[in-house]
């Protein structure tokens, strides 16, 4: 075999022993061996002694923080990226940030368009298998399999790891006082994919969460769709799985992890009751002391999860005066209301499927169970 030959053969082995296939990345096999030559050549890939490949440390280190800094961009930013580096036009930038741009993905951009004097199609695969790589050694060890041969688990402790590292969450502070939140790249590319997936049809998203899930078998699927079956649930688990990686039960957990990242709950008295009287607004009338509106908030946290709107909490304990005026006995109490107007009251519900559905109506416009009534 020819030399060139040989060292080609192993630079796509080496490729495909990280796990990453190489045919996902376009162009031909020839294309892909000039590409991982040219990165070698720029210190950004390198092959191990155990034959497979692998970014570089110093790259890796420019990469991880590059991906910190993108992943605090808003939609603006990030659009300039790939307008700016790649020299796309509008439409062309548009479809990749829907479609395509994470932060490791758009780190990558940034980093390799002034290492690799390419194209921007060469560009964007270059970023593509950097983005790849970066994510192999986090995506190990997500999945625990069961030593007993039942399902596998997913850990926590790897699975934050990889939110942290794909720019989905970031860390703010050290220590005790550490928090965790999700970052802007995330909740804006979730807001594009969410108004993408609001435009399909029931039986689109369910065939794209089967997808997702690696679930083909109907009982299953169907189960999926119950709970994660609205335009806003698919369009974030796309969102997910396009800075992650992560598919079936890890996609699953990291999704349903997701509203612990965010409490979207704020207080509200006499004094600040007329700010929730525009647009559309959400009402709770709770009680620390009450366990049933306890109960019902976490509910409504999980409910919530994706649907980027806040609610107004009313503490019935202090403010009789302001459940008088909203015509509430006791809590807990969710008023959606439009302008001021009540839409919608919900004294309690055991699931928070049936609640997001009732929000969600509420929140698109279509009659709810109550403006049915009248």
């Amino acid at each position: 075999m020819h030399p060139r030959a040989q060292h080609e053969t192993d630079w796509l082995a080496r490729l495909q022993r990280t796990g990453i296939e190489p045919g996902g990345l376009g162009g031909s096999d020839d294309a892909r061996e000039a590409l991982a030559i040219a990165l070698a050549e720029r210190e950004v890939l390198e092959a191990t002694p155990g034959g497979s490949a692998q970014l570089s440390s110093t790259f890796t280190a420019e990469l991880m923080s590059t991906i910190e800094k993108v992943a605090l961009a808003d939609r603006a930013e990030m659009h300039a990226v790939l307008e700016g580096e790649l020299g796309h036009d509008t439409n062309q930038a548009e479809h990749l940030l829907v479609h395509w741009a994470s932060p490791a993905r758009l780190a990558g951009v940034r980093l390799l368009a002034t290492r690799l004097d390419a194209p921007p199609d060469v560009v964007v695969a270059a970023a593509e298998l950097v983005a790849r790589l970066a994510l192999v050694p986090w995506l190990d060890g997500v999945i625990e399999p069961d030593p007993e041969g039942e399902e596998p688990a997913v850990s926590p402790e790897r699975l934050l790891d990889l939110l942290l590292a794909s720019g989905t969450v970031a860390q703010h502070g050290q220590g005790a006082d550490a928090v965790l939140d999700l970052t802007p790249a995330f909740t804006h590319l979730r807001s594009l994919r969410q108004q993408q997936a609001l435009g399909w049809k029931a039986a689109e998203r369910r065939e794209r969460l089967g997808e997702l899930l690696l679930v083909d078998d109907d009982e299953s699927l169907s189960e999926a769709f119950r709970l994660a079956g609205s335009g806003r649930s698919v369009g974030e688990l796309l969102a997910l799985h396009q800075l992650t990686a992560l598919t079936a039960l890890g996609l699953w957990k990291a999704w349903q992890s997701l509203a612990s990242f965010s409490r979207p709950l704020h207080s509200v008295d006499e004094a600040s009751i007329d700010e929730w009287m525009t647009g559309q607004a959400l009402l709770l009338v709770s009680s620390p002391s009450s366990r049933p509106a306890q109960a019902f908030e976490e509910i409504l946290t999980e409910a919530l999860r994706s649907l980027d709107i806040t609610v107004g909490v009313i503490n019935a304990d202090d403010e009789r005066g302001l459940c008088e005026r909203l015509d509430v006995d006791r809590p807990p109490m969710l008023l959606l209301l439009h302008n001021g107007t009540e839409i919608d009251r919900i004294r309690w519900t055991h699931t928070p499927v049936e609640l997001r559905a009732r929000i969600e109506a509420f929140l698109d416009g279509a009659p709810t169970p109550a403006t049915e009534a009248q």
